[in-house]
């Protein structure tokens, strides 16, 4: 009996150790990357939050410290649980995104919507412009070189076939 307990004690003390030296939880926004381009109406976010289990708030509503959510908030002042958009996935994304510069926060927070102390947060900036079929196109300069060089090399190959026509055959001697 007292081996039992002596091994369940070593077994819970292990875990205590454990989890107080378990890695802290993170958040970093992997996409879009700062100062990126996109291009389009719609930008999709991902996020890498390891060493915490995103779960679904709703579903599991008492904090634990293993357990969290996102909370978003894309050309936002007010950084608050009611302005945020929550997200229990590390992918969301954003639709109907006006042209022009832009700041994505992502907070990792606890089941209850809590920050931890201190938050927990990552920011970006990026940039949106209009979609490839809105933008003029310009001509490809390699392009048109490449048909240049290729009209000139034609043209040439013409001419001296059509010199090498006009050119006669010089009649031979005869010997006698």
């Amino acid at each position: 009996m007292k081996w039992l307990v002596g091994t369940a004690s070593l077994i819970f003390a292990f875990a205590v150790v454990t989890r107080a030296f378990a890695a802290t939880p993170t958040v970093s926004i992997i996409s879009p990357s700062s100062n990126q381009i996109l291009s389009g109406g719609s930008v999709t976010v991902v996020i890498s939050v390891p060493n915490i289990n995103l779960v679904d708030y709703r579903l599991y509503p008492r904090p634990n410290t293993l357990q969290g959510h996102l909370h978003l908030w894309l050309d936002q002042t007010d950084l608050s649980k009611a302005t945020a958009i929550k997200s229990a996935s590390p992918n969301y994304t954003f639709e109907n995104v006006r042209v022009g510069p832009h700041t994505l926060a992502a907070e990792l927070v606890k089941n209850d919507h809590s920050s931890y102390s201190p938050p927990i947060r990552s920011t970006v900036s990026f940039q949106t412009v209009p979609t490839q079929d809105k933008i003029p196109s310009r001509p490809n300069s390699s392009l048109l070189a490449l048909g240049l060089f290729t009209i000139v090399i034609i043209i040439t190959a013409l001419f001296l076939v059509d010199q090498k026509r006009q050119v006669k055959p010089k009649a031979k001697k005869r010997h006698k």
